[in-house]
């Protein structure tokens, strides 16, 4: 049997990897620490937002007895 070959992978974390795949960035795709936690909150406040909005609609749809409505 014929074995894989390696693959070579590049690290996130790598800057130079990071700037060849960012070159059109003005900072030249590094990211701040505090850049990176505040998408990650505004991340994380979308998630709830989501959630909240499935949720009201699967309470919605339970509370109607589960009959389905068409709108013309």
């Amino acid at each position: 049997m014929k074995q894989a070959k390696p693959v070579r992978t590049r690290s996130v974390n790598n800057v130079r990897s990071v700037n060849s795949l960012n070159t059109g960035s003005s900072l030249g795709g590094a990211i701040s620490t505090n850049q990176r936690n505040q998408i990650a909150l505004i991340a994380a406040v979308l998630f709830v937002i989501a959630a909240l909005l499935s949720l009201f609609v699967a309470w919605d749809d339970l509370k109607s007895g589960g009959t389905s409505e068409t709108l013309i």
